[in-house]
């Protein structure tokens, strides 16, 4: 995660559906961390869309170069792998229940994780994130960095430390992020020109 500057200087605040497994921190250099969950045919789907659609982003970068209509056919293909994944994320997002837990101050190096159940420090888990708008999924490992009872008493909330991003996870997630603090500056700035309005 190391090749992306200011990784943390954005922390996005809202709730994330996610699930997570409890494994041995070797299992972290053994294995892959989609092995620890069952994929539905929906997130299975989708995985298989965002490959697609990565290869053809590749493809069509060269063909911008050209300005062909070869590559505002393969821009438009590309949209509308966009909008089949975002009907399969939504599709997915209706059975709730495969993501009991919460994922909230998101940033590039960790996140909160609140759940039921008490998690030790330095514990190793495998983790798979609903990404709302992004319409995919991020499967990594992560560290627990400590957990405490929240203070209404209502479950636990751990700190994490993401563990073994992919380069292409952290671009995918690094803007993610970026789009979420656009969005969130365009709300404010909107705000405060409603509130002068409102003053004057």
């Amino acid at each position: 995660m190391r090749d992306i500057d200011d990784r943390d200087f954005f922390r996005l605040e809202e709730a994330l559906p996610c699930e997570y497994k409890l494994i041995n921190a070797d299992q972290t250099a053994t294995s892959n961390p989609e092995e620890h969950f069952d994929y539905s045919e929906e997130i299975q789907l989708l995985g298989q869309l965002r490959s697609l659609q990565r290869q053809g982003r590749k493809l069509n970068a060269e063909l911008d170069r050209q300005q062909t209509p070869h590559s505002q056919y393969f821009s438009n293909m590309n949209q509308q792998i966009e909008l089949i994944g975002r009907r399969v994320f939504l599709n997915e997002i209706n059975a709730p229940e495969q993501f009991g837990s919460t994922l909230t101050d998101v940033s590039l190096g960790g996140a909160g994780l609140l759940t039921q159940q008490l998690l030790r420090d330095s514990e190793a888990i495998a983790l798979r994130v609903l990404i709302h708008d992004g319409a995919w999924v991020l499967t990594c490992f992560a560290r627990i960095r400590y957990s405490r009872m929240q203070a209404e008493g209502d479950g636990f909330r751990s700190g994490i430390e993401f563990t073994g991003l992919s380069s292409e996870q952290q671009k995918s997630l690094h803007q993610y992020l970026l789009n979420r603090q656009s969005l969130a500056r365009r709300a404010q700035i909107r705000d405060d020109l409603l509130d002068e309005d409102f003053l004057d």
